[in-house]
């Protein structure tokens, strides 16, 4: 990433009102942000956006977190932070061995999400 432009924040969140709050908390943050609302959106625009960290819902229509995450890390190597509010068989453990680089439970904390996206980039 180069110092010298805003990091590039994807969001893929079917909650429209949710991704609002965190396209507006991360621009205030200095971040370039986009969004997308559904797994097959998200997945062009990582290619088009080229995204240096990704936060992606696990359970959306269509096409679930999980399955955008495996097609997602095919496409780039940039960390994907997976938001979820459900507990089911792909628990926490079972995201980061698919190739999450962190895991954040709903209902979020901003700062929580912000101290673990900074975290990503300072991995990359």
């Amino acid at each position: 990433m180069q110092s010298n432009s805003p990091p590039k924040l994807l969001i893929i969140d079917d909650e429209k009102e949710y991704c609002s709050l965190l396209k507006d908390f991360f621009s205030e943050e200095g971040f370039s942000v986009e969004v997308a609302y559904e797994g097959v959106g998200g997945l062009s625009k990582v290619e088009v956006f080229q995204p240096d960290v990704i936060l992606l819902d696990k359970k959306m229509p269509l096409m679930s977190g999980i399955e955008c995450l495996k097609k997602i890390k095919n496409i780039t190597s940039s960390p994907v932070i997976i938001v979820s509010g459900s507990l089911d068989e792909t628990g926490e453990d079972g995201c980061i061995n698919l190739g999450a680089y962190g895991f954040i439970s709903k209902p979020i904390d901003l700062d929580e999400v912000l101290e673990e996206v900074n975290s990503a980039l300072e991995k990359e």
